[in-house]
């Protein structure tokens, strides 16, 4: 059963997830790219699973994160993940995953993520 947090890079409506097996993973490399690269997904960030299952979405990324005075990339990268991760059949996502009264599991924004991150 698959347990852990990993990476992952939405590029052309394509969502490329990898693991970090203990160690930083850049997202440039999951496109082929190296940390220094300057490779512009359309999304990014950390996907959780939990006994197989997606568990949790976050947009976040030391690499591709929004500039400080772009709310609406930060909000286009949002948007394009929960469409792209919402094209994925329903049996893939932990119950309850859209649930708001649930904190723990969703699609989190950049700026909703905090402590969690």
């Amino acid at each position: 059963m698959v347990n852990g947090d990993f990476t992952f890079v939405i590029d052309a409506g394509n969502i490329t997830i990898g693991s970090r097996n203990g160690r930083k993973m850049p997202h440039p490399t999951l496109l082929g790219g190296d940390k220094d690269e300057d490779i512009q997904p359309n999304s990014a960030g950390r996907v959780v699973i939990a006994g197989g299952k997606i568990k949790s979405i976050r947009i976040k990324s030391g690499h591709f994160k929004p500039g400080r005075d772009s709310a609406e990339e930060g909000e286009a990268a949002y948007q394009t993940a929960c469409e792209v991760f919402s094209r994925l059949p329903r049996e893939l996502f932990v119950p309850g995953f859209l649930d708001p009264a649930r904190k723990d599991r969703g699609f989190f924004r950049f700026e909703e993520i905090g402590d969690m991150g």
